[in-house]
């Protein structure tokens, strides 16, 4: 019994003295997401420009860490036409060793 209380008291004063405690981390979690994009002409190619930020609209993270986008680089674009389907699928990152993937798919009507 005296050991546990040690720990726990040594854990109390490294965290009052300013070293990190090591704590359980919950990896982030992402949706994935079908964008219909009307009102686009059919005779038209539309490039689409994916940032960081639609991108991690879709995530969260339950320890309430910053999560980066790790693939693909943003911003990434492409290209597509009437009648096309286009998926971009990405991963992020908690930076504590959590990761997590989703995607995005663009369908564009005919």
């Amino acid at each position: 019994m005296r050991k546990i209380i040690a720990v726990i008291a040594g854990a109390g004063l490294l965290a009052a003295a300013g070293y990190a405690i090591a704590q359980d981390n919950t990896p982030p979690v992402c949706s994935s997401r079908t964008i219909n994009m009307t009102g686009i002409p059919n005779y038209a190619t539309a490039t689409v420009t994916v940032t960081a930020s639609q991108i991690l609209q879709q995530c969260s993270d339950a320890n309430g860490h910053t999560l980066t986008v790790v693939s693909p680089g943003v911003p990434y674009s492409f290209q597509i036409n009437a009648g096309q389907t286009h998926i971009t699928s990405f991963t992020v990152s908690d930076g504590y060793g959590g990761t997590a993937s989703g995607s995005i798919t663009w369908t564009r009507p005919s």
